[in-house]
């Protein structure tokens, strides 16, 4: 192999590696699936947010928000490229910090590349147990 063509293959390949690194950044990562059916008791300290509204708990990759009108539950996985979404109390919105993507209290998208709402779940109360399922 003559040099010209050794370093059209080595660009060729360097290429290849620098291009492909860069879609890898932009691809799915390792989704963690949210997993509901469970129960999130409100007397413990560590799900005191909830006891104001705008306060919430991430639990099993779900979001659980305490509006004015009782607890929403939604997936805290983007719908664009599985990055983790946080409810902003400020806003009253849920923002995924990777590509921009905002979605409102109801999970619908509000802006940004998110293809589809927020999956939600089904949030049940009984005395101090919320149960999500």
């Amino acid at each position: 192999m003559d040099r010209k063509n050794f370093l059209k293959l080595t660009g060729a390949f360097c290429g290849t590696v620098v291009v492909s690194g860069f879609f890898a950044a932009c691809s799915k990562k390792d989704v963690v699936t949210p997993t509901a059916n469970f129960d999130v008791d409100l007397s413990d300290p560590a799900n005191s947010a909830l006891s104001s509204v705008g306060g919430y708990v991430t639990k099993n990759n779900i979001n659980i928000v305490r509006t004015a009108g009782g607890y929403v539950a939604f997936s805290a996985v983007c719908t664009h490229e599985g990055c983790s979404v946080n409810y902003s109390a400020s806003a009253n919105d849920f923002r995924c910090p990777c590509h921009g993507g905002v979605f409102n209290i109801n999970g619908q998208v509000v802006s940004g590349p998110p293809p589809s709402a927020l999956k939600q779940y089904t949030v049940t109360q009984n005395g101090n147990i919320l149960s999500i399922t």
